[in-house]
């Protein structure tokens, strides 16, 4: 027996799919036609726990079965325990549980003559129930053992029997021919890893509680869902950081003792084994069975021999061009058994050999990138300035420097300009002082003109960290001696308009604190500058557009003239603001399949690649645009990933820029109902002290309000709120940039304080019919609808789902038809309050907005009355997800039958399943299932837990 396979049945999960093609195939050997199933798959991927609960649920059944272990049968012979099977009064024989004998008590050869006795007795266990025998490690069954089994199948061929036969496909089979003959006629089962959401249930077994986010997918990619390793994952030290999984953790984690005892396998199971499995850990992805080869010393065909059995052991990964190691954790565990040394020197061995066989320039530099000894040969600028590439994105920014600087003594040319940028940028983010003296001196070294206009970028970059206490400290500062820089290049480099540069990054900066319409004037007079600024105006007409807007006084089509600018790569990115800016224009007017557009362009042009600041601001404008799409998960992951590269920019607290990525955050983190994460979030960023003035304070004071009210401080929430909106109006910023009217005016309806929400809210209606998108409209008419109440609030409502309708603003959309379902709860119109809610609720449930897609159902629980109608409704509401999934396909006309193979349960299973339904519903069965489509919103309410059929399972191998 295979003592590896992990996940005893304490911890058994998942497998359910496996589980129901197994029972339906002892099911259909009733027709009376023996069946073979051969199961297989890696080392550890529970094929042991699959036949215990195989043959647990067969003995619930009332089954007859026999268990047999390689050498596990107690010193009974297969004729023996047949026999017993036949007189057993319940038709079962425990199966064996000891450990394996290889001196024999297998199933044993058996006389010609005794082949009809046990047929006899297999047909007097069978009269009423089928019989299942299960195989464990068949493999390592003798011939003798092998041939029985075989003709006691052939004589039972009529008989409703299944051999259920687990084995390693990967090891010659002990018995040569006869176990090929048994297996003649099988169909083959394949395991695969657990999926997430397996692999989720086993963490909650594992440690008491369900998963934080990312920590079971984390689980699940170094393991690729292999049950051993998981199990012995969660059992590791390593995984945890203040004493919780931490994905970070389980990235890195490390299994020595699972990867000692799987390298002994290894060296039993063929020469060279594992010799290309640490070649394969060190090389990464990179690794082709040429490559491997070489570094183990090996004829190719050696190399390919030993691969094959690493890839039929499913301990490599083909792709078709190159060999991986599947789990990652395993590839952490080799790693960690070598010394530094040894993995510099496959390394480098690995980098020789792939430029001497003409390799593509990044599988070279990912073997230098990874080494951390210096060079013992030139290597080409392509390769070093990859393996800079490569070390940044690691985090490995002392190597980094050092690839990229052997890289610049050897660039010449236009070449010599890209590794100039990408040396300044890193300089200036690991050593912001001395980077500027080597920015200023790049700009002068720079022979094109782009790679220019990139360095000064850089400088614009370190402009923006200038914090309110650098002011008035010259250039004792970082920020101070990139100004001066600035200023000092402009007499050197006038003829390259580099005189424009300082005033328009300080204008970009507004270290005065100037009001937006102010900025904006100052923009337009440096559209005014002469030629040598050309390349400058885009940036300068971006800031001035984006301040005209948010003042509302911009032009007649403003989404257009941010779409020009956006069109000029070079130009409008010479400051990493002014992307941003023109984008945030279009997202203010609604265009957000334009601004995605972009966004994805600016990212990946010559200013984008490389620039820190700027791929964060891209970022913090893809999860703006994924809030709008009702994308909550992913705005939480975007936002949460640019404040994080914010941060290691250097970006002060208080940035403009970054307080709105955290008011924006934590209002995401409120609205998929992790009000902990959103508490904490404003506590790192802000403290515990007021806030400074100015307008780009708005956002947090809008998300503490929120905080606030749900702690039970209604004076400090309504408090914030008010502050919020005073802050706004001194500044004079308009509805549509940023719409604190409708905020504050829910807000203020949470507080009871229903005639200045009401005021608030037509004010935005106001403002958002003169200048607003459909969306701000919706959203203005929405938050009036609902401060208003009663029919004239309805009617609003109403207005504004048919313009969220319209523009695909689904978690607004949610939003207002639950405010209209609620207003029509509490009247006789309960058959539209049904309808409403029942809308409402997939689309929050879509959204991942979990706290309102529960006040929807409690909205629904509700609902007054108790006519049958009424009760469905209700009940529909309380379902399980798997209830409801089974019911609708029920509902759509399938058969138990066909429900427990779509969904590959038994059929028992849905049985109890939809009659736990029709008991919520109060409904007798089938032939009430017109009620469901009578009752107005029970229908969509039900589609709201379904999903799409699964694929039916089918032979393999």
């Amino acid at each position: 027996m295979n003592r590896a396979d992990g996940g005893g049945g304490e911890r058994f999960v998942g497998r359910q799919a496996e589980l129901g093609l197994l029972l339906a195939a002892l099911e259909g050997t009733r027709a009376g036609t023996a069946a073979k199933i051969a199961v297989t798959g890696e080392m550890g991927i529970g094929r042991t726990s699959l036949l215990r609960r195989l043959t647990a649920g067969v003995r619930a059944r009332g089954c007859p079965s026999l268990h047999f272990a390689y050498g596990g049968c107690a010193g009974e012979t297969l004729a023996a325990r047949v026999g017993r099977l036949g007189s057993a009064a319940d038709g079962s024989v425990p199966a064996d549980r000891g450990a394996p004998d290889p001196a024999g008590c297998s199933p044993g050869a058996q006389p010609a003559d005794g082949l009809p006795g046990m047929r006899e007795a297999v047909a007097a266990a069978t009269r009423r129930n089928p019989l299942l025998i299960t195989v464990d490690d068949g493999d390592l069954m003798d011939a003798e053992a092998c041939s029985a089994l075989t003709a006691l199948l052939r004589s039972c061929s009529d008989l409703p029997v299944l051999l259920v036969m687990c084995y390693q496909d990967w090891r010659p089979a002990a018995a040569g021919s006869a176990f090929t003959e048994l297996l003649m006629d099988s169909r083959f089962l394949r395991l695969q890893g657990l999926t997430v959401s397996d692999t989720s249930l086993l963490v909650r077994k594992a440690t008491g509680v369900g998963p934080a986010p990312g920590v079971a997918s984390a689980c699940h990619r170094v393991c690729a869902g292999n049950p051993l390793l998981l199990t012995e994952l969660l059992r590791g030290p390593g995984t945890r950081s203040r004493g919780a999984l931490d994905p970070k953790a389980i990235d890195r984690a490390v299994l020595p003792a699972t990867m000692s005892r799987l390298m002994r396998r290894l060296a039993h199971s063929g020469p060279h084994a594992t010799e290309v499995v640490t070649a394969a850990a060190v090389t990464g992805g990179a690794a082709s069975p040429h490559l491997l080869a070489h570094l183990c010393d090996l004829g190719l065909t050696d190399g390919l021999r030993a691969a094959d059995q690493l890839l039929r052991m499913r301990f490599l990964a083909d792709d078709g061009e190159k060999l991986l190691l599947r789990h990652p954790v395993l590839r952490n565990s080799v790693l960690a058994g070598m010394t530094r040394m040894a993995r510099d020197a496959t390394r480098l061995k690995a980098a020789a050999y792939l430029h001497r066989t003409h390799a593509p320039v990044e599988d070279i530099a990912a073997q230098l990138a990874a080494s951390t000894v210096p060079f013992d040969r030139p290597w080409s600028t392509a390769v070093l300035r990859e393996a800079g590439r490569l070390a940044v994105a690691d985090h490995r920014e002392k190597d980094a420097l050092r690839h990229l600087e052997q890289a610049l003594g050897t660039a010449v040319g236009a070449e010599r300009d890209h590794v100039l940028v990408e040396l300044t940028e890193l300089r200036l983010r690991t050593d912001p002082s001395g980077g500027v003296d080597s920015a200023v001196t790049a700009v002068r070294d720079a022979a094109g003109t782009s790679a220019r206009s990139r360095l000064l970028s850089r400088l614009g970059g370190v402009l923006y960290l200038r914090t309110p206490d650098d002011r008035g400290r010259g250039t004792a500062t970082v920020p101070g001696r990139a100004a001066a820089a600035l200023t000092a290049i402009a007499p050197v480099d006038a003829a390259r308009g580099t005189a424009a540069w300082a005033p328009l990054h300080r204008t970009f900066v507004n270290e005065e604190g100037l009001p937006p319409a102010l900025v904006a004037e100052r923009a337009e007079r440096l559209l005014t500058m002469g030629p040598p600024a050309d390349r400058l105006r885009p940036a300068a007409a971006a800031l001035a557009l984006f301040n005209r807007c948010l003042v509302g006084v911009g032009p007649a089509a403003p989404a257009e003239e941010a779409d020009r600018l956006l069109t000029h790569d070079d130009d409008v990115c010479v400051h990493p603001l002014a992307p941003l800016a023109a984008l945030t224009v279009l997202l203010w007017h609604g265009r957000h399949d334009l601004a995605a557009h972009h966004a994805e362009r600016h990212e990946n042009c010559e200013h984008g690649r490389g620039h820190t600041l700027q791929q964060a601001l891209l970022l913090s404008v893809r999860a703006r645009i994924s809030l709008a799409e009702g994308k909550l998960p992913d705005a939480a992951d975007r936002f949460a990933r640019c404040l994080e590269e914010l941060s290691r920019f250097g970006t002060a607290p208080h940035n403009p820029v970054r307080l709105g990525v955290v008011g924006a955050f934590a209002d995401v983190l409120l609205d998929t109902g992790d009000e902990p994460a959103a508490r904490e979030l404003l506590r790192d960023h802000l403290g515990a002290g007021p806030l400074p003035t100015g307008p780009q304070y708005v956002p947090v004071l809008l998300a503490r309000s929120r905080l606030r009210l749900a702690a039970g401080d209604p004076a400090g929430a309504s408090h914030d709120a008010e502050e919020a909106g005073k802050r706004v109006e001194s500044a004079g910023i308009a509805a549509g940039a940023l719409p604190w009217r409708s905020q504050a005016s829910a807000l203020m309806r949470e507080l009871g304080r229903l005639p200045l929400a009401r005021r608030w809210a037509e004010e935005q209606v106001a403002l958002t019919a003169r200048a607003g998108s459909d969306r701000d409209r919706g959203e203005a008419l929405h938050v009036l609808g609902a401060a208003l109440g009663g029919e004239e609030g309805a009617g609003r409502l109403r207005e504004a789902v048919t313009l969220l309708e319209g523009c695909g603003a689904r978690l607004q959309l949610a939003r207002a038809l639950f405010e209209l379902g609620s207003l029509a709860a509490g009247g006789p119109r309960w058959e539209e309050a049904g309808r409403t809610l029942g809308r409402a609720l997939p689309l929050a449930e879509q959204c991942g907005a979990t706290p309102l897609a529960l006040r929807i159902r409690d909205r629904l629980a509700s609902l007054d009355g108790e006519s049958p109608e009424r009760v469905a409704l209700r009940a529909a509401s309380r379902l399980t997800t798997r209830e409801r999934q089974v019911l609708v396909a029920a509902l759509r006309g399938g058969t138990n039958t066909v429900l427990a193979t779509d969904l590959h349960i038994t059929r028992r299973t849905v049985e109890i399943h939809l009659t736990n339904a029709y008991r919520k519903l109060g409904i007798q069965g089938r032939t009430d299932f017109g009620t469901v489509f009578r009752v107005p919103g029970l229908w969509p309410l039900l589609q709201a837990g379904a999903v799409p059929r699964p694929l039916r399972a089918g032979r393999t191998g």
